[in-house]
């Protein structure tokens, strides 16, 4: 009599370069990536924090390691995530993250 094995296919189980693989993947798939910093300007409504409008908020694009899902986190006032004027250089504006997550 032979013995047949059945395969499973869990990321649990999976070799480690099939894992290195569909993090690769899960990280191509990212936009935008993880650690940019967005910002969104208010340019009407009341003042913050004593600034008038126009005036920005800072947020960082983080990922849930344990669904890979994207999402913006607002970065706290006092750590620099507020401000007037122009929007601090090398920042994007915040749009909708794509990408990465599990169907």
């Amino acid at each position: 009599m032979e013995s047949s094995q059945t395969t499973v296919l869990s990321p649990f189980l999976a070799p480690p370069e099939t894992l290195a693989t569909l993090k690769k993947l899960q990280s191509a798939t990212r936009v935008p990536p993880v650690g940019t910093i967005g910002y969104r300007v208010d340019a009407t409504g009341a003042a913050h924090a004593g600034v008038p409008t126009p005036h920005w908020h800072l947020y960082v694009m983080q990922q849930n390691p344990f669904n890979c899902q994207c999402q913006w986190v607002d970065i706290p006032d006092k750590k620099g995530g507020f401000g007037g004027g122009n929007t601090p250089t090398g920042t994007t504006s915040v749009q909708p993250a794509a990408g990465g997550g599990h169907p």
